[in-house]
């Protein structure tokens, strides 16, 4: 078990962002620019924004992978690095 948080969100990327972000009286909550979200009812989202994959991957294997796969990496390393744990902490077999 890890206990350990990794927020990846639209107020924030990692603890002290999000944290920082809650506190600003302004909402997420905007268009959406990922993608044409006219064939939906609703054409508004909190995105996540500002986000660079390679902050948490090489750029090589960033661009083999979709955006939520980025965006799960990304959690699970910050919950990682929260937790204390490096990579070689994880047992593949398990």
């Amino acid at each position: 078990m890890i206990t350990g948080i990794g927020p990846v969100t639209s107020s924030g990327i990692g603890i002290e962002a999000l944290s920082a972000g809650l506190r600003v009286p302004r909402s997420p909550i905007a268009r959406v620019t990922h993608f044409d979200p006219s064939p939906f009812r609703s054409t508004i989202a909190a995105e996540v924004t500002d986000f660079d994959p390679t902050r948490f991957m090489e750029p090589k294997r960033a661009r083999r992978l979709d955006r939520f796969i980025h965006l799960t990496l990304a959690g699970t390393r910050l919950a990682l690095d929260d937790a204390g744990l490096g990579a070689d902490a994880l047992v593949p077999d398990r």
